[in-house]
């Protein structure tokens, strides 16, 4: 019987919720493939499991993070070589930071096909000016610039470069001088998403006593905005009438912006916060009235650059949304023409009147451009891509 292609991923998260990594698993893994993921440790988390027969081997400690660590060589090499004691074709390292296991795997493992998938434009990450202290700033000045010079070098080295959005790919391929062009794989919900596996009905409307001719703004995922730019977006919505907004978070931010809205209140019956839960996501989203992307801006150009998954999760729940400058939902704006852009804050107040004004066209809208994305259509490049160079690879392996 002809064996699975085996294919190993590096992954610098300890893999409790990394819905793109989830996906690209479970395609492979439809498709014939074998998948062993090794990622980063975490106390609350076993060191090694079996998920659904995928093996996760937790053996990354956070060292491999400081470049410059005294003992980072070393635990690189120690790794490297406990890696190499299991059996794999290809090798897919997911982001920069783990690359340097990675050039060490394939220092013994010449015959392994690499792939790299980046998940960000980290050129545009400006680490050095998350840091208010000078010397922290100077440090991750250093750790970036390290990061950098070993991502162009295996990017090169890869059989291919995986990333987000059309945007970074141009990027890629301009900064690395790479012969060819990255594979764009956009974080499109897989048809999982559109399943709720809970059993339980979740209309946003119910679920946060809202009442039904009133307007629910919603925010999924992770929180980019700073405090106070959160704080002015409680004070925008608020000062709309019937206007609600839904934060849709379980970080720790979320236990903070709720003690805020609990001493306040204005904001007490208006903002409200509940848990992330992928599957009810589709539910919560789609009894909504439209979505709120708010990234960094161009300041910071990986998050201007790549490709929100909220941007398809509202898209594909078919609600409209307003944005701050973001690449992705531009082209949904120009494309569909279910996207209000605004500037800054002080325009989101425009934007807003404009979607609530002409809400009705605007779902019309979504409805539509939901029909546009397929998960399982945009990651099929990379599984034919995996189909052609796993024969090789296994024909190599097995011979010897």
């Amino acid at each position: 019987m002809k064996r699975r292609p085996i294919v190993l991923m590096l992954l610098d998260n300890a893999f409790e919720s990394d819905s793109r990594v989830s996906k690209e698993i479970t395609q492979l893994r439809e498709h014939g493939f074998e998948v062993v993921l090794i990622c980063i440790s975490d106390d609350g988390l076993p060191s090694s499991e079996v998920l659904v027969e995928l093996r996760v081997y937790r053996w990354i400690e956070s060292i491999y993070l400081r470049p410059f660590h005294t003992r980072f060589r070393g635990k690189i090499k120690k790794l490297a070589s406990q890696i190499l004691g299991l059996k794999f074709d290809i090798l897919h390292c997911h982001d920069m930071f783990l690359l340097p296991v990675a050039k060490e795997i394939l220092k013994t493992r010449k015959d392994v096909h690499f792939i790299y998938d980046s998940h960000e434009y980290f050129r545009g990450l400006n680490y050095n000016k998350s840091s208010t202290s000078i010397i922290n700033s100077i440090k991750g000045f250093l750790v970036w610039k390290y990061f950098l010079k070993i991502e162009k070098s295996m990017a090169r080295r890869a059989v291919a470069v995986i990333c987000t959005s059309e945007a970074i790919s141009a990027k890629l391929q301009r900064d690395f001088e790479l012969r060819r062009v990255p594979i764009t794989v956009r974080n499109i919900p897989a048809k999982d998403f559109f399943s709720n596996s809970s059993h339980e009905s979740m209309d946003i409307y119910i679920k946060c006593d809202i009442p039904r001719n009133h307007i629910v703004m919603v925010q999924s995922g992770n929180v980019y905005q700073s405090w106070d730019d959160l704080i002015r977006t409680f004070n925008v919505v608020t000062s709309i009438p019937n206007l609600h907004f839904v934060l849709i978070n379980n970080k720790k931010i979320a236990k903070k912006i709720e003690d805020s809205i609990q001493q306040n209140n204005i904001w007490k019956n208006r903002i409200h916060v509940i848990d992330y839960n992928s599957a009810t996501l589709y539910d919560l989203l789609s009894s909504a009235d439209f979505g709120l992307v708010h990234v960094l801006g161009t300041r910071w150009l990986s998050q201007y650059l790549t490709s929100p998954n909220r941007t398809f999760e509202y898209t594909l729940s078919g609600i409209p949304f307003v944005s701050n400058p973001q690449d992705t939902s531009e082209f949904m704006g120009r494309e569909f023409g279910h996207v209000v852009m605004f500037k800054d804050l002080d325009d989101m107040r425009i934007a807003l009147s404009e979607i609530m004004k002409s809400l009705v066209q605007f779902k019309s809208k979504a409805k539509k451009a939901s029909k546009a994305f397929l998960w399982e259509n945009e990651f099929k490049p990379i599984v034919d891509l995996y189909k052609e160079i796993s024969k090789q690879s296994i024909i190599q392996n097995d011979s010897k």
